[in-house]
């Protein structure tokens, strides 16, 4: 239980950091195979029916009650030194993340042997499409309709390795709002928000 807590903490630290995928963290611990197994089993009809003995007994408690502990420890006691290290030393914070989302560009062109000239074609276009989105403002209006959107948007890149839920925060201009709200999560507008997130 302790090592699975603590797996979770690291997640939950890296989903916080944009450039770090907490599905990238699940894979290197080795429990990427059993995470999406869990996600993919919960019954959610049986919740939408009101048979909610047998919703919890599709939740696979021992495994994602330590996990999904470690990663709420992990994202409420780090969000304050984010929040003050990014308002502190903005400009080193976002050298550090920028740094990040680049480094693991790098890394996973080479792990995939993508180091060559056919690799061009699918680099090139992904490199623009990439510069377009980040250029061009594409960030949501704030509200809570936008803030679900946003919400499932991130869950999804968080869960897959390779791709920094935090980082998708920043480019539809929602991470620091979020941040925001993670340093008083029990004020009743803080809570609802990030319920709602």
């Amino acid at each position: 239980m302790i090592k699975l807590i603590s797996k979770g903490f690291l997640m939950g630290a890296a989903d916080l950091v944009p450039g770090i995928s907490g599905g990238t963290v699940a894979l290197l611990t080795g429990i990427y195979p059993e995470f999406i197994k869990t996600l993919g089993s919960v019954d959610f009809k049986s919740l939408l029916t009101f048979k909610f003995k047998k919703f919890v007994s599709s939740l696979n408690l021992k495994f994602i009650f330590p996990l999904g502990l470690g990663i709420g420890i992990g994202i409420l006691s780090l969000s304050r030194l984010i929040k003050f290290l990014l308002t502190s030393y903005p400009l080193y914070m976002w050298a550090v993340f920028y740094s990040l989302v680049i480094a693991s560009t790098i890394i996973f062109i080479i792990n995939r042997k993508w180091n060559n000239k056919d690799s061009l074609k699918y680099i090139i276009p992904g490199v623009f499409i990439g510069y377009l989105l980040t250029s061009f403002g594409f960030s949501l209006p704030k509200g809570n309709l936008f803030l679900l959107i946003a919400g499932a948007i991130s869950s999804v890149a968080m869960i897959l390795p390779g791709i920094s839920g935090s980082f998708i925060l920043v480019m539809i201009g929602f991470y620091e709002l979020i941040l925001g709200y993670l340093q008083h999560p029990f004020q009743k507008e803080s809570f609802i928000s990030l319920c709602i997130f």
